[in-house]
């Protein structure tokens, strides 16, 4: 037997509860993160064409994001729903919403590729960084594309190649010098699956017209290589399944090793740690 051929099933249970393992550190990192997205999100939105009164969806929204930068466009008469496979980082969606006092998003707990709302149902439909974690993008996105109304709009980030995200990449290459760390089956998702001209390749052959793409370079800036290791401990769902067989001993060898490395390789003249990682923006039409 093949141990290392691919399940989606598996891979997506996996996923669920990878997520979830992380929610608190999403919660604990979201104002951080958002800043350093804003330009991302907004940029979405723009593509998606987000207009007054209108139904969007919000596919993989994590822990509530673009929905909650959407609801204040949309008004009162507009309505978002946001979908996740997790329902801890829902949770914490939830809980952002009720405190900023928006009332027009619905969580619901449903995964990526069997989202099955009405045939044209959404005026816009987003989505940031979700797409290159699904086993079957292509269902996805026939799904999204029947979904829409006539002339609707679905944009989408996801990361260019590896080498143009060190923000992830780096702790990732980090590890493989440590650890003998295995190839993921060849059919499994990837960070960096869908760069390259792939997903637009994939949208094309959904049906999907007048698509569009453009790249943003995010700064993810820290005080520290500290703070850069920290955050990715608490929230890289993919970096730690990476190290879930390593002793604890060498998880805390390696969390010390990406801090030191992080902060000699990519140390700013302020003394800040930066990592210019480019973001792919992909839109299209109905």
């Amino acid at each position: 037997m093949n141990t290392n051929s691919f399940d989606a099933n598996s891979f997506k249970a996996g996923q669920r509860q990878q997520w979830n393992g992380v929610a608190a550190g999403w919660k604990k990192w979201w104002e951080t993160m958002e800043r350093m997205s804003k330009n991302v999100t907004q940029r979405i939105i723009e593509m998606a064409d987000i207009q007054p009164d209108q139904n969007v969806l919000d596919i993989a929204t994590g822990i509530g994001e673009p929905a909650l930068s959407v609801a204040p466009l949309i008004g009162e008469k507009g309505k978002v729903v946001a979908t996740d496979v997790s329902p801890e980082m829902l949770s914490i969606a939830q809980e952002r919403a009720n405190g900023l006092g928006i009332t027009n998003v619905e969580f619901q707990e449903l995964d990526a590729e069997e989202i099955n709302f009405p045939e044209n149902q959404f005026d816009s439909i987003v989505c940031r960084w979700g797409l290159m974690f699904l086993p079957d993008v292509d269902a996805a996105l026939n799904s999204i594309h029947r979904m829409l109304l006539p002339d609707g709009k679905f944009a989408t980030a996801v990361w260019d190649l590896p080498e143009k995200i060190p923000f992830f990449s780096f702790a990732v290459l980090t590890l493989k010098d440590m650890f003998d760390v295995p190839p993921p089956p060849p059919d499994a998702p990837t960070m960096t699956g869908l760069a390259d001209g792939v997903l637009e390749d994939h949208m094309e052959k959904t049906g999907f017209r007048n698509i569009v793409s453009e790249k943003i370079t995010v700064n993810f800036e820290f005080s520290s290589g500290g703070e850069y290791a920290e955050l990715m401990k608490d929230i890289a769902a993919p970096l730690n399944m990476m190290l879930v067989k390593q002793t604890p001993e060498a998880k805390a060898e390696y969390w010390q090793t990406l801090e030191e490395s992080v902060a000699q390789k990519f140390a700013s003249g302020s003394g800040a740690v930066i990592l210019p990682s480019v973001t792919l923006l992909v839109a299209g039409q109905k």
